[in-house]
């Protein structure tokens, strides 16, 4: 499963099985609040080993194109 550290980080699937060796693509989608953070982690546990991975994320406010 996947959780993430804000409440303002959205990850889909949430849960989800796959085979060995295959891919799996996750969406992580991020709607700023008030209060968010700047920086927060998305865990990723692997079951059925347990194994624990944590992916650091930073928000970087994006800048607009210049102008020609």
């Amino acid at each position: 499963g996947v959780r993430s550290g804000a409440d303002s980080i959205t990850v889909e699937p949430h849960d989800f099985f796959i085979n060995p060796q295959a891919e799996q693509p996750v969406k992580i989608s991020y709607k700023p609040t008030t209060d968010s953070p700047l920086q927060t982690v998305v865990e990723f546990t692997v079951e059925p080993f347990g194994s624990r991975y944590v992916l650091p994320v930073r928000v970087v406010r994006e800048r607009p194109a210049p102008k020609q």
